[in-house]
């Protein structure tokens, strides 16, 4: 942050009214500098409740007392630390200071000397203290405090300013005279500033009027009204003097009257007198009483000379000048001849006009000096002119009394004769002539107020402010009527067609704000572009390049000019890539800026390392705002984001009023993602607050409020944009998609009509209107406007994409795919086609596309949390978990409280059984989204997995609170209320599901297996057909149909159901393990198939041979076809894998060692089993049991 900014970011603060929009922007300016911070605060708090010091005189009238200490750096005078003496005067000493509150910065700090308080000269301290005070204006220093020192010496504190006289700046500048009166001009204005609040400076000289450079630009401050005298008013309460034989001012500069030694008839005709001496010596290198002859003579005779004596004409000085004329010449870039001519004539008659003794013959207002200055640089009809005979008379009449008293006596007679014959010819005549003076004087008057309001509309030019040009210069306009000069008509009418031009040229490149999610007409903004230049008399169509090359147009208009046309060029580019190099050489030709041009040349050959070294140049810094956002702009279309941003927030530090700095910062911020959307709010309002009428600036503080999430302040921006400017299409768009994102449809759709209706060709429009039909459910109707948007700009990607949004919404997803691939052809950067792509190949199953899709949108947008979110759910799809759990973190590192984010990170998770975690994310979810009802109902999954069957079955019941119609939900929570033996209401889930969806072929299998375990056989066969009718290649509903069919004692029908689950499914361990076993074990020996359950035993093995239930199932078969060893193999492995849990096949390996002969064994697993039947309080005893007992002859020990 550069030095003295409070002021400025205070400036733009003050105007921000909401207080949380004016604390993200002064978060964004200020930043980590929480000094400046508290500075600024301290002025907005001071704002509305303060009452200016300068009411109260700095010192008592008629304070006086002992010599006091003079102040020595490093001394504190109340807030203000003394850091170097840079001035001394007659009355006081001005120091550099440091104030340290309640703002930070450097300041000018006058005291008057110890020993110079006597009354006189406070009372002239405390006047030029209250002479600045009445003062506002740019051309004069401005004073902030004023006190007494603790050693009761009064002083004052004023605006610092590094400058030097504006003589020697002119000649060590070189500047040529038509420079220096240009340079001279604005010091006029500040004078009679000064006159209208009633100030007489009497002191204008070179010292008094430095000059500083604001921006590289010169800029003229006139200081030091230390001697001024009021007109109509005191300045203080005490009284001004001047000592009887006292002369104020300074002799080189001083008018006749004010070398009279009571100066009482000084009025401000004397301040242009001394304006007339100090133009004297800018164009000739001298004053009109030079110090050589000044050095020579007593003081007496220097006030009687600048009494009597008439100075030299200037011209007449330059030529006499001598040997000084060369070196003269050369500090003006003129030939000394060049330079003699060029004074000779209006020049030597405006300055003389001045000097004139009698000051009723000089110009009776600075303004009207200044006004003449005008018209000589405006090639017009100046007023001064060569002094008439009678004036030349009277004038030699005054010094030759003596000699003309004489020939006055004889002349009387014929007079006295000729009086009377001529009186009524001179009266008439006397009539006739103050008539034409009054005449000449209200013209004069005006064509001075037209001069200032003239100066006032370049000064705005030149900071480009050009409603406020446009302003000052009708008001031109106005005051002239067509009563002026043809010439000064010509120039009022010239200066307000280049300012009307520089306004449309503004208003178009403020059209560019985005619109309907960065759709933009850049045809319609082509066409724009060169009607504004045909009407203003160039044809850009129809210009070759060496026409372009000689085109030359007005200053003042030039630097728009090459900005617009930079613009254009980029515009062009998105229709015509070709077509862009013309109107870049003709930015070159209008506005030779080199800085400037060198941006131009290194976008043009689209060399973004350049354009780069130029962000990052050490004179960035120094460039103009100008200069700087047309760098901004190259480096957008480059798409270097980053620099783009970064030489904005330069621009924005250097420049905190400008206006275009803000606005393109808020637009450049907008697309950066969540972390930037607060800082593109701030500068926005910035915007606004500089242009409060520009509703561009209104809009896009519209779009920057949407990108934030407040849909209803967006509405309110977009309104006022509309109240100030009824026809704005994109205010009408942008307001539709802020409607739209409020679900208010049937009013976004009615925006967007309005929109089409003031431009029926609008693409963006119609792409805003089948967005909304779209979002409507009238997808034919928003298909119908997507393709008209398509024929109105056929390389709109925005177009394409919307109606790529419409076609996959119709399930059309070919074509929607290919509207996406079209989209992002047209333009590669556009991240949300690149996503939607990926949803519709993923929609397509294609998920290796699909996340080739979304990795492009997180290079395009990798600060934005979405395409991080969608790259996860995509490689997640393809069991890719690690990296989809990476790219979700990611996703939450971005944007810490985005749920959906949380969400499908808690999901991954699951998928890789890390539970805990996955709780923990989807209850993050919930904090942050209380009503996500799928994160509810994955939260119910993951406790499922976790055997937390209450907590999962609140989870679904939230989610179907949330979501009544959730038919996964009301799925679930019957899976749960079965494993909780809640089958009543286990029932009544799945029959809602059936409910809600007829065809849900898994509800009706999972309400089977309710049934069956109701014991409803029939009704659950019944269950487990239907779902296999609606799917018949359901395995799972084939096998629960065999467990049922089994349970009714139906063992054929069920051998088969469980024989087509298993060709449908050949691989499910389960359901092989499942046949085999009843083929090994069922009570009806037709049924029994030792060898099939072997075979089947064995598969379910070898794919899974850690699973007790197969082991067991294996050990069994081997047992039915006499395979003994490796029946006590199978079944010992099988009960090593859960122990304690063997169950029925204690008593197949204890008959399996009977068989083998180890009747201790068998009867050891035999009492075993026998154990857990007892513990199990089975109502029947297993027939294997009965089996076993009989094989091994234990029948004394069966109950």
């Amino acid at each position: 942050m550069a030095a003295f900014d409070e002021e400025a970011v205070f400036q733009v603060a003050r105007q921000i009214d909401r207080p949380d929009t004016r604390r993200l922007y002064l978060d964004q300016v200020c930043g980590l500098d929480a000094d400046l911070r508290a500075r600024v605060d301290a002025l907005l708090r001071a704002h509305d409740e303060e009452q200016s010091f300068l009411e109260r005189p700095a010192v008592a009238p008629g304070a006086t007392g002992p010599v006091a200490p003079r102040e020595t750096v490093g001394t504190h005078i109340g807030p203000y630390k003394l850091l170097q003496q840079i001035g001394e005067g007659g009355m006081g000493t001005v120091y550099m200071a440091e104030q340290t509150h309640p703002v930070r910065r450097r300041v000018a700090l006058k005291v008057i000397k110890p020993g110079m308080d006597s009354k006189q000269v406070v009372a002239r301290f405390e006047a030029e203290r209250q002479a600045l005070t009445l003062m506002d204006h740019v051309n004069i220093a401005r004073v902030f405090d004023g006190g007494t020192t603790g050693t009761g010496l009064p002083y004052f504190v004023m605006e610092l300013f590094t400058g030097v006289p504006i003589t020697k700046y002119c000649d060590d500048n070189h500047l040529t005279p038509r420079q220096r009166l240009e340079l001279f001009v604005p010091v006029c204005q500040a004078i009679q500033h000064a006159h209208q609040k009633g100030i007489i400076h009497r002191d204008v000289k070179p010292s008094n009027v430095m000059v500083t450079l604001y921006d590289g630009r010169p800029v003229p401050k006139v200081i030091d009204f230390g001697v001024a005298k009021a007109t109509e008013h005191k300045l203080t309460d005490q009284t001004l003097f001047t000592q009887h034989g006292g002369v104020i001012g300074t002799l080189e500069y001083m008018s006749p009257e004010q070398a009279e030694m009571s100066a009482l008839g000084v009025d401000t005709r004397s301040d242009v007198y001394s304006l007339g001496a100090l133009l004297y010596e800018l164009l000739t290198g001298s004053t009109p009483l030079s110090h050589k002859r000044m050095k020579q003579m007593a003081f007496a005779e220097i006030i009687r000379l600048i009494k009597v004596e008439d100075p030299p004409w200037p011209s007449t000085r330059l030529s006499n000048s001598g040997e000084a004329l060369a070196l003269i010449s050369a500090q003006r870039q003129m030939e000394s001849g060049k330079l003699t001519r060029l004074v000779r004539g209006e020049l030597d008659w405006i300055v003389m006009k001045c000097l004139e003794k009698d000051r009723g013959q000089r110009y009776e207002t600075a303004n009207g000096f200044a006004a003449d200055l005008l018209r000589y640089l405006a090639d017009e009809t100046v007023q001064a002119c060569p002094p008439s005979a009678r004036y030349r008379f009277s004038k030699f009449a005054r010094r030759n009394k003596r000699a003309l008293a004489t020939a006055a006596v004889l002349a009387v007679a014929v007079l006295v004769v000729a009086g009377t014959l001529g009186w009524a010819v001179r009266d008439r005549e006397a009539r006739a002539q103050q008539t034409a003076r009054e005449r000449a004087d209200r013209e004069v008057a005006i064509q001075a107020k037209v001069a200032t309001a003239l100066n006032e509309a370049e000064r705005w030019r030149e900071q480009e402010k050009w409603p406020e040009a446009l302003s000052a210069v009708k008001r031109a306009e106005g005051l002239l009527a067509g009563a002026g000069s043809d010439v000064l008509n010509e120039s009022v009418r010239l200066f307000l067609r280049d300012v009307d031009f520089a306004l449309h040229l503004e208003e178009i490149r403020l059209l560019a704000s985005e619109t309907v999610d960065g759709s933009f007409d850049w045809k319609r903004q082509d066409q724009r572009y060169e009607e504004a230049f045909r009407a203003y008399g160039i044809d850009v169509a129809g210009l070759s390049a060496d026409k372009a090359a000689r085109i030359r147009v007005r200053p003042r208009v030039a630097v728009a000019m090459g900005v617009a046309l930079d613009d254009w060029a980029g515009v062009r580019g998105n229709i015509d890539p070709a077509g862009r190099e013309g109107l870049t050489a003709l930015a070159q030709t209008v506005d030779p800026d080199p800085w400037r041009n060198r941006v131009r040349e290194a976008r043009g050959r689209k060399d973004g390392n350049a354009l780069g070294e130029l962000a990052a140049a050490p004179e960035l810094s120094r460039q103009p705002p100008t200069s700087l956002s047309v760098l901004a702009g190259a480096l957008r279309q480059a798409g270097l984001a980053d620099a783009q941003v970064g030489t904005l927030r330069l621009a924005q530090r250097q420049h905190l009023g400008d206006f275009w700095v803000n606005y393109n910062l808020a637009i450049a911020l907008s697309k950066l993602g969540p972390a930037h959307r607060d800082a593109s709010v701030a500068f926005a309002t910035a915007a606004v607050a500089l242009r409060p009428q520009s509703a561009a600036a209104h809009n896009v503080l519209g779009i920057a409020l949407k990108v934030q999430g407040k849909f209803g302040e967006a509405v309110a921006s977009y309104e006022r944009a509309l109240t100030l400017d009824p026809k704005h299409v994109p205010a009408h768009c942008n307001l539709g998609g802020a409607l739209m994102a409020q679900q208010k449809l049937e009013e976004a759709n009615a925006r967007f009509r309005a929109a089409i209706a003031l431009d029926p060709n609008s693409a963006p429009a119609h792409t805003g209107l089948g967005w909304a039909l779209c979002d409507q459910g009238k997808l034919d109707e928003a298909v119908e406007s997507g393709r008209r948007a398509i024929a109105l700009d056929s390389k709109s990607a925005s177009a394409h994409y919307n109606l790529g949004r419409a076609l996959a919404l119709q399930k059309k997803l070919d074509e929607a795919i290919s509207c996406y691939r079209q989209a992002i052809a047209l333009d590669p950067t556009f991240a949300k086609a690149h996503m939607n792509l990926g949803n519709e190949l993923g929609n397509q199953g294609k998920w290796a596309e699909a996340v080739a899709c979304y990795e492009t949108a997180t290079q395009l947008n990798p600060k934005d949390a979405v395409p991080h979110i969608s790259l996860g759910v995509a490689l997640s799809k393809q069991d890719k978990l690690e990296e989809a759990v990476a790219s979700l973190k990611r996703a939450i590192s971005l944007d810490p409280n985005y749920a959906t984010a949380h969400y499908n990170l808690g999901v991954a998770l699951s998928k890789q059984d890390k539970l805990d975690e996955a709780v923990a994310s989807l209850k993050r979810t919930i904090a942050l989204d209380p009503n996500y009802a799928t994160a509810h109902y994955n939260l119910g999954n993951a406790y499922s997995e976790q055997r937390k069957l209450d907590e999962a079955v609140t989870s679904y019941r939230r989610a179907i609170e949330l979501n009544r119609n959730y038919t996964s939900a009301h799925l679930n929570l019957g899976n749960e209320l079965i494993r909780q033996g809640k089958l009543v209401d286990a029932v009544t889930s799945f029959k809602r599901v059936i409910e809600l969806d007829s065809n849900h072929a898994r509800a009706h299998n999972q309400l089977g297996i309710a049934l069956r375990r109701l014991k409803r056989w029939d009704e659950a066969v019944t269950a487990h057909r239907t779902a296999i009718k609606l799917d018949p290649k359901y395995a799972r509903a084939y096998h629960e149909l065999g467990v049922t069919l089994q349970a009714q004692g139906e063992l054929g029908e069920a051998i088969t159901s469980y024989k087509r689950a298993i060709e449908l499914e050949p691989n499910n361990t389960e359901r092989l393990a499942d046949l085999a076993w009843l083929l090994a074990t069922c009570g009806e020996v037709k049924h029994r198939d030792p060898a099939g359950a072997v075979e089947l035993a064995q598969r379910a093995v070898d794919l899974s041979p850690d699973d007790d239930f197969h082991q067991a199932a294996l050990g069994v078969a081997h047992y039915r076809v006499g395979n003994w060893k490796n029946a006590v193999a199978a079944l010992s492995r099988g009960m090593e894998l859960r122990p304690g849990e063997a169950g029925v096949t204690w008593f197949y390996l204890a008959m399996a060692h009977w068989k083998l002969g180890d009747k201790g064994g068998a009867r050891k697993f035999y009492d075993q089993g026998v154990k857990w039947v007892e513990k199990s309080k089975l109502k029947n005893e297993p027939a294997v049991q009965a089996e076993a007992a009989d094989l091994m002859s234990v029948k004394e020990t069966q109950k």
